[in-house]
């Protein structure tokens, strides 16, 4: 029918709007970006500030051994084992993840520090995968 393109015609300037507007909030970044030639030594002097914190180097080790742990098939099924350690794995992960958060959320001034509770709902979530996971272990005799 003719007319009736209104839905059209309004998504198609919504479209040239939200466009407009995602060019005119990055163009200030787009101006100040330019490229800066390295030598060598600063690459070396770059590469040697980059350092892996002391929390996160803590949890590649346990990472590493509970990978160890879940190459080496025990227990009565081996479906219930690899399911535990993924579990196990799974948990560790978002609750180490969720309480770093929580610590720098909550070293962050008012009112960032005050968002570290969002973080909690996660945590105990992935503490109940991992307790999920410790249980299959034990149900497999491990």
């Amino acid at each position: 029918m003719p007319g009736c393109n209104g839905d059209k015609d309004a998504m198609n300037t919504f479209t040239q709007s939200a466009l407009f507007f995602a060019v005119a909030a990055l163009t200030p970044l787009a101006v100040q970006a330019n490229m800066a030639e390295l030598s060598d030594a600063d690459l070396r002097a770059v590469q040697g500030q980059a350092t892996l914190g002391p929390g996160f180097q803590a949890y590649r080790a346990e990472m590493g051994s509970m990978w160890s742990d879940l190459t080496t098939v025990q227990g009565k099924s081996a479906a219930l084992h690899y399911a535990g350690w993924g579990s196990v794995m799974t948990g560790y992960t978002i609750t180490a993840s969720t309480g770093a958060a929580y610590v720098a959320v909550n070293k962050a001034p008012f009112p960032v520090n005050q968002l570290g509770a969002l973080t909690l709902p996660v945590w105990y979530a992935g503490a109940g995968i991992g307790l999920t996971g410790v249980f299959l272990l034990n149900l497999n005799g491990e």
